[in-house]
């Protein structure tokens, strides 16, 4: 809960973090990291049904108050194996020890209140057409359950009721209903409640995996991992042949799979998930990746080993030209809004605005290290024109070049649908420097 209090301190400026579980047993650590991340997927979800049992408005509780009545109302609305009294009792003692017996006091009450709200009956499958138009009376649990409610609690209008069930800020579906139809900005809004599957790119596996451990996805060459997590982490110790990576992260290199670039650049690398599947898409070339971030560039210089004809270098020390440049740019993740739901918070047009200019300084550097007649591969996993299509146009307007191919991927799957069906949003453009 402690953890719970700071983001409720910062919220809705959320950062993806790694928590803190040390002096934690694993069991006890498995479920604090359950309920802190189950309440920043559904952050909004839990204030709205707060804030009918409250008398001031849910922002202005101290931040122990607010962590007390978020982390009761997750496992009361959202978890299914702990006991309702238990989770009050915990949250209600956690608070009245920093915050006194009155506070303690008020989250007990709202609890107890929750608790009734919530009925006590075992969730069930939710029907196909309630996850595009949920009722007011359930709440949608991100396995394809629902979980009934002894009352209407969640409002009439259904663009803002498809806000508080999945935890979308009004502003961020805005943007989806701008340029998509009804049906398909609902199917996004959905899609971003959903937990993503572990998707695993075997586009260039060497030996089959075990069937046991993986699944079939839709996009050929990638296969949904169905293991533990520590099988994944035995697999990736064995295999350098493949890597976790969702299929949209992987569309932007497949744009680029029929060139032969003798020289590589990933400028924005990241922790060299593109880098890996150049590097095994065009194992004759020379794959260079760097990144601004050092602890990014440090896990990326581990990735580099797994390969023979992938190397890194200091940022500032990248010398062109290349055949061809990567920009795997920073953006406002808005077309993996399920995969990092913190993001979806402290989406603003302002912040929109910066990236689009902080992108643009990046595409001006790449460009520049692009040879003759090579070519320049900008990427995003954002889902708004301004930082995909309208920055494509605007680098060979600015850059020149001859914009060869496009893609824009749109995230898909929802809640109860099969993990195959996932995948994240994402966005390429091939650019030839003439």
């Amino acid at each position: 809960m402690e953890q719970i209090a700071d983001l409720a301190a910062q919220f809705p400026d959320l950062h993806a973090v790694d928590a803190d579980e040390s002096g934690l047993d694993r069991r006890e650590a498995a479920l604090a990291h359950a309920i802190r991340d189950q309440t920043i997927r559904r952050w909004l979800t839990l204030r709205h049904l707060l804030q009918g049992y409250l008398r001031q408005p849910f922002d202005e509780l101290e931040a122990e108050v607010a962590a007390g009545l978020l982390a009761g109302a997750t496992q009361i609305f959202l978890m299914d194996r702990i006991p309702a009294r238990a989770a009050i009792n915990e949250s209600v003692e956690w608070v009245k020890s920093l915050r006194g017996k009155g506070a303690g006091g008020l989250v007990n009450a709202v609890l107890r209140r929750m608790a009734e709200l919530a009925s006590g009956q075992e969730p069930e499958y939710a029907r196909a057409s309630d996850i595009l138009e949920p009722p007011r009376n359930v709440v949608l649990l991100d396995d394809g359950r629902a979980r009934r409610l002894n009352a209407d609690a969640f409002g009439p209008h259904l663009w803002s009721r498809l806000s508080q069930q999945y935890s979308v800020p009004i502003g961020v579906i805005e943007r989806r209903r701008r340029t998509l139809d009804d049906k398909a900005a609902k199917t996004q809004v959905a899609h971003m409640c959903v937990r993503p599957p572990i998707v695993l790119n075997v586009e260039h596996a060497r030996e089959p995996l075990l069937a046991k451990t993986v699944g079939p996805h839709d996009q050929e060459g990638h296969a949904v991992f169905e293991a533990g997590g520590a099988a994944l982490i035995k697999l990736m110790e064995q295999r350098s042949d493949v890597w976790v990576q969702d299929a949209a992260s992987g569309e932007p290199v497949r744009l680029a799979k029929d060139l032969r670039p003798a020289r590589v650049l990933d400028l924005c690398a990241g922790m060299g998930t593109k880098s890996r599947q150049m590097a095994m898409t065009w194992p004759e070339s020379q794959i260079i990746a760097t990144d601004k971030d050092p602890r990014r560039f440090s896990e990326l210089r581990r990735v580099s080993s797994l390969h023979e004809n992938l190397s890194t270098v200091g940022f500032h020390q990248v010398e062109g030209p290349f055949d061809l440049v990567l920009l795997d740019v920073p953006c406002t993740n808005t077309g993996v809004l399920a995969r990092r739901p913190e993001a979806r918070y402290r989406f603003t047009d302002e912040g929109l605005a910066e990236l689009v200019e902080l992108q643009r300084d990046i595409l001006r550097r790449g460009w520049s290290l692009v040879a003759p007649g090579g070519h320049l591969l900008y990427a995003t996993c954002s889902a708004e024109p301004e930082e995909g299509e309208e920055q494509a146009l605007w680098a060979i307007s600015a850059l020149g070049g001859e914009l060869l191919s496009v893609q824009r991927r749109s995230p898909s799957g929802v809640l109860g649908e099969s993990p195959a069906r996932y995948s994240d949003g994402s966005y390429a453009a091939l650019i030839h420097r003439t």
